[in-house]
């Protein structure tokens, strides 16, 4: 952990002069703390929940070179933050192989099929924490007047998927796009932790204010609808996971 730690303070800590890059510092540990929950909630030992702290603290370490030299957190006007984590852990001669393909691989859209099992369980949980906090701490509010929901948007939720990213990102569509990130969860302690906060309602609540679309109630009876027949805590090697339909 000395050696997680020590990478993440030289980058971190060097370029929080830019507020942007403190958000993530911060950001960075609430993802470990939904990480650690999720990995009690799977009862897994003290080792791996280690591993489940240094992946949650380098996750995002990329973003300190992506925004040092394109100004921007966006992907795909600069370069895959996750692969610039991968590159930039390489060239500090770090060499734990599970965390370097968690942080290649957090983010995209599908992970390696070339993944472990206990790289892709690792991965599956940092991927929650992550959009765990986006869901909590982004789309507040809605402050620009582009009011207008794509008709492929709402068809992602009738079949139970996240929205893919090619759409024009105003306010709405982003949020929509966050409830998404329900579909994508892979642990039932993700889906606890959003409904026992009533995540869904709060955030639909919120574009409703400006934009009175009756497609929106409909995405929330789905959402919740899907969260209700999913929380569940199955015994045996299913124990804590969704089940996801194929």
């Amino acid at each position: 952990m000395k050696n997680e730690i020590a990478i993440f303070k030289k980058y971190m800590d060097k370029y929080e002069i830019f507020k942007v890059i403190k958000s993530k510092k911060i950001h960075s540990y609430r993802v470990a703390k939904y990480a650690v929950e999720i990995a009690k909630s799977l009862n897994l030992n003290c080792n791996d929940i280690i591993t489940v702290i240094n992946a949650s603290l380098l996750h995002d370490i990329g973003r300190v070179p992506q925004y040092y030299f394109y100004e921007t957190f966006n992907d795909l006007k600069s370069k895959d933050h996750g692969d610039l984590g991968y590159e930039l852990l390489l060239d500090n001669n770090y060499n734990n192989n599970t965390i370097l393909n968690v942080v290649k691989n957090h983010n995209k859209y599908h992970i390696s099929d070339d993944l472990s099992e206990k790289e892709k369980l690792f991965c599956n949980i940092i991927r929650d924490a992550d959009k765990l906090d986006i869901m909590f701490t982004q789309g507040l509010n809605i402050i620009g007047d582009n009011y207008f929901l794509p008709d492929e948007v709402y068809y992602s939720f009738k079949k139970n998927k996240m929205v893919e990213n090619q759409y024009e990102c105003t306010d709405i569509i982003s949020i929509i796009r966050m409830l998404g990130f329900i579909f994508d969860f892979n642990f039932c302690k993700s889906l606890e932790i959003i409904n026992n906060e009533d995540l869904v309602s709060k955030k639909i609540n919120i574009i409703y204010d400006k934009f009175n679309d009756p497609r929106l109630k409909d995405i929330e009876n789905i959402l919740k609808d899907y969260i209700s027949n999913n929380i569940y805590y199955k015994e045996g090697e299913d124990y804590g996971r969704i089940r996801k339909k194929i």
